[in-house]
């Protein structure tokens, strides 16, 4: 017989119910959105007169990028248009050259 690696269920690291595992999901999802918040973002607006997307930026953070979205937002609907507008984080490339 094998020696344990700490991978099977019922060792320690495994959640003891589904509730629980479910749990540590959200809680990872969680630490990853907050992390996010002091990446840089950007503005995208949507619904402008040739159909294609705007995107201004990038803002340091995601509080930076949401106060630039509302004023874009004011700005365009003052021209005439009726934008949807919204907040992206931006990412690093990924690291492993395809």
């Amino acid at each position: 017989m094998a020696a344990p690696t700490g991978d099977e269920p019922g060792h320690s690291s495994w959640p003891a119910t589904v509730e629980e595992g479910l749990a540590r999901i959200e809680n990872a999802l969680i630490r990853g959105y907050v992390e996010d918040l002091d990446r840089a973002h950007l503005v995208v607006c949507c619904g402008l007169r040739d159909g294609e997307p705007a995107y201004v930026g990038p803002f340091p953070s995601a509080l930076d990028a949401v106060v630039a979205a509302e004023q874009e937002e004011q700005m365009l609907r003052a021209e005439g248009f009726d934008p949807v507008v919204s907040v992206a984080v931006l990412l690093p490339p990924p690291t492993d050259a395809i």
